[in-house]
């Protein structure tokens, strides 16, 4: 079983996220690419998990604080549990998203970016669906309506999206537990190293860093071939 994260995996969608974050924190969706704000918002984004989270990183990034303050101030807070003001938002930029999607879906589909990672894969995943897994904090129509759009026809129960997720603790470890046997051998590629880091204590996983990705380390060698081609080496093997 191949395993694969979404966003920072297979697409890159950080404009998405936050214009979708900056209409639901200022009621505004006139965003600059090129500003400071957006500069200090990829520095945070490799560390968001769930979308609740975006109102800490507006909080932190609307005040005149450095990159270094920045991030270690979203650290020391962004692990704790969702108040009920975060979890409005999170609903907030939900329906944004949704919104936006009805609203204007062109616009919505060109925010997000295929990596060449997914121009690589795509063909397995259109040939050899059945064995891969994708495995996201995303929403699973929203995967689903991306990949069809891309010319990858998936059915629901190929992703395992934000409700599972969330069933699952917030971890991809357990959904791993509670869905795939013991025995079975898994590659899953992801870009966070939370994620990686529960992951790699599982038996029969081989967690691998989508160094293309969201990982929050600046001079990370893209290793695109390398999982393309341990993940064809995967496939011969079956």
């Amino acid at each position: 079983m191949i395993c694969l994260d979404f966003d920072g995996v297979l697409f890159d969608t950080a404009r998405e996220a936050y214009l979708i974050a900056h209409k639901s924190f200022f009621n505004d969706d006139n965003v600059e690419y090129s500003s400071k704000r957006y500069a200090k918002f990829l520095i945070l984004r490799p560390f968001v998990v769930s979308p609740w989270q975006y109102l800490l990183v507006f909080d932190l990034i609307s005040e005149n604080l450095t990159d270094q303050v920045i991030l270690e101030k979203y650290k020391q807070q962004y692990k704790f549990q969702p108040s009920t003001k975060e979890l409005d938002f999170e609903y907030k930029f939900i329906k944004t998203r949704n919104e936006m999607m009805n609203g204007n879906r062109t616009n919505w589909l060109k925010l997000q970016k295929p990596y060449s990672f997914f121009r690589l894969i795509k063909p397995l995943l259109i040939k050899q669906p059945q064995y891969f897994q994708i495995v996201s904090t995303k929403q699973t129509e929203y995967i689903l309506e991306l990949l069809n759009h891309h010319g990858v026809h998936w059915k629901a129960v190929q992703v395992w999206g934000g409700d599972v997720f969330e069933e699952c603790e917030r971890s991809k470890a357990i959904i791993l537990k509670r869905f795939i046997q013991n025995n079975v051998r898994v590659i899953f590629v992801d870009d966070n190293s939370k994620h990686l880091n529960e992951l790699n204590s599982l038996k029969n996983v081989e967690a691998i860093s989508a160094n293309w990705g969201y990982t929050g380390i600046d001079d990370a060698e893209d290793n695109t071939k390398i999982v393309i081609n341990k993940i064809t080496n995967f496939l011969r093997d079956l």
